[in-house]
């Protein structure tokens, strides 16, 4: 039971780590560094393999550990060196002819030339993934035939080894698992992500928001020279949700949110009055002791919604109805705060 257990976790861990560099890339960087997004890439480069690494000694145990080891980390660069070396011929080719001013641009030795690289780099792939594989599964019979003998003189009962094997049945589900909860809900993901990042992005002078925790919070902004302080974001439903919606790429099920306080009057945009059309609906929000008025409109693009009160508070909505109710809760569920200390 104790190695059915420390397969598991040790999987399901190392997954958990290799999704979470991945949803790196969600987050805006809170300073601008040059060398984050190569160091990301060449992480991704080793931590990629790194799954096959760990089934290996899973499978195999530590028999020849080095060798294996080292084979399937490399395997993720070899890939990319291969891809550079492949197109290098083309990179000098293409610069000697620059130099020479022959633009290859709209030429059609141009256009032949990029399709036999894609050939001749598909071909490479194709078989030295069928001499790998050919080798792999050669090794492969060796290490599990020196697994079957170590486990034969350890004497392990054979309880314990099919609890082995069922974990490792299971351990097999938990990536791909990982990654489909993560593709089929993906906004919702992404919206508790940026609230871990701006856990007080609900926080304004003299209010409290309540933002939904699935919302994505994309702006948190604060001036204090110009009295603006506020949130605003996107959300949406993930695919495992609204799937027929995302069959349709131009009409995704996504809206626009945004929550503030400001010294300057809130205005719509002159180019958005005349197809916004008549208002639908009025709702007021008594929050302390002035009111939060809003107006619902329903142009033919979605549902347009401005809030606004006598003391700077003012929120708008566009996009889907169906994040119109959530919409008003969040408004309704404001309280008067305590003013921030500005900085």
């Amino acid at each position: 039971m104790k190695n059915f257990l420390v397969i598991i976790a040790a999987v399901a861990s190392y997954s958990i780590f290799e999704t979470a560099l991945l949803l790196v890339y969600l987050l805006p960087p809170s300073s601008y560094h040059p060398l984050r997004d190569p160091l990301l890439a060449i992480v991704h480069l080793f931590t990629i393999p790194g799954l096959s690494v760990l089934f290996s000694l899973i499978l195999f145990g530590t028999h020849q550990w080095r060798p294996r080891v080292a084979v399937r980390l490399l395997t993720a660069p070899g890939f990319v060196l291969l891809l550079v070396l492949t197109m290098l011929p083309l990179g000098l080719l293409a610069t000697i002819l620059e130099k020479k001013g022959i633009d290859l641009g709209g030429s059609s030795f141009f256009a032949i030339s990029s399709v036999l690289w894609w050939i001749v780099f598909l071909a490479i792939v194709v078989i030295l993934s069928f001499l790998i594989n050919k080798k792999a599964r050669e090794r492969s019979v060796e290490l599990e035939t020196s697994r079957w003998l170590t486990e034969r003189q350890a004497e392990i009962a054979p309880r314990a080894q099919r609890l082995r094997g069922w974990a490792i049945r299971l351990a097999l589900w938990i990536p791909s698992v990982m990654v489909l909860t993560l593709f089929l809900f993906l906004p919702e993901v992404w919206g508790l992500l940026t609230h871990l990042r701006q856990p007080r992005a609900g926080e304004l002078p003299g209010y409290q928001v309540i933002i939904p925790a699935t919302w994505i919070i994309v702006s948190h902004y604060e001036n204090s020279l110009t009295g603006s302080f506020g949130a605003s974001g996107i959300v949406g439903d993930g695919l495992g949700i609204a799937v027929r919606r995302y069959l349709h790429p131009r009409d995704l099920p996504l809206s626009s949110w945004g929550v503030g306080v400001s010294d300057e009057p809130q205005r719509i945009p002159r180019r958005w009055v005349l197809s916004l059309g008549e208002v639908r609906a009025h709702h007021e929000f008594q929050i302390g002791k002035t009111a939060l008025s809003c107006s619902e409109y329903l142009p033919s693009w979605g549902v347009f919604v401005e809030c606004s009160n006598s003391d700077r508070l003012h929120a708008t909505f566009t996009g889907e109805k169906v994040h119109v109710p959530a919409f008003y809760k969040m408004v309704a569920g404001i309280t008067q705060a305590l003013p921030t200390i500005q900085k």
